[in-house]
């Protein structure tokens, strides 16, 4: 059967997706498209939810240097690089370079700071608060901020900068910098808010949006500005 040759090959069959929050709704919708390529080549998933502390990182990396799962793939931030590179077994890292050997795959954060801040030249901004920082580990994503800093320093537009903790947009940053959030849907919500009013001839109308698929969200609007989320 399947298990007696896994064991007599010393192969599982499993391979672990290190996440850092399932409730992130870009790790959901990645998640399910690797489990499903996975299955297809005959392995099954195992899902390890790190929740961003790096005890857990290394405690699933651990698993795999004990013939536990037959590859990884880490989209984790916690844990150092030093944890993965003794490894001498499949690793694939997601926008985290974890040194010479081992795979790294990521968008082109270059050109998604050079779209950005063109965007923004375009409709003659002056002054632009930018939310989140360069993370401090070695990632491909930080090149999309020396990208935006780089044309808007050209372009002599001022850009302050908000540090947040990863990920954080909650009520504790709205009470300090009165910055509100559309929710995980924020870009559907928005053009549909949009739409409504421009078909209403309102601006100052007061809409509930409604998200629904890869997850559903809430969000109550008003004169276009968002008062609340689920």
């Amino acid at each position: 059967n399947e298990r007696a040759r896994n064991l007599s090959r010393k192969q599982t069959g499993i391979i672990g997706v290190l996440i850092p929050d399932f409730q992130t709704p870009f790790y959901a919708s990645f998640l399910r498209q690797v489990e499903m390529e996975l299955y297809n080549y005959g392995y099954r998933t195992m899902m390890c939810n790190t929740v961003k502390h790096s005890d857990r990182e290394a405690a699933y990396v651990e698993m795999l240097d004990r013939n536990m799962l037959d590859g990884l793939i880490t989209c984790a931030w916690s844990a150092e690089a030093e944890v993965y590179r003794h490894m001498d077994k499949p690793i694939v890292s997601m926008d985290h370079n974890l040194g010479e050997g081992i795979p790294l795959i990521h968008s082109d954060h270059k050109t998604g700071g050079r779209i950005a801040a063109e965007h923004l030249l375009e409709k003659g901004c002056k002054r632009v608060l930018q939310l989140g920082d360069y993370f401090p580990v070695y990632t491909p994503s930080n090149d999309r901020y020396r990208e935006f800093h780089r044309i808007m320093d050209e372009a002599g537009v001022e850009v302050r900068q908000l540090d947040l903790e990863w990920n954080r947009l909650d009520y504790e940053y709205y009470e300090k910098y009165k910055i509100r959030r559309y929710g995980f849907h924020g870009t559907s919500h928005r053009f549909v808010s949009g739409r409504c009013a421009e078909l209403l001839g309102r601006k100052d109308a007061k809409i509930i949006t409604c998200h629904l698929g890869n997850g559903s969200s809430l969000a109550a609007i008003a004169n276009g500005q968002v008062l609340d989320t689920s």
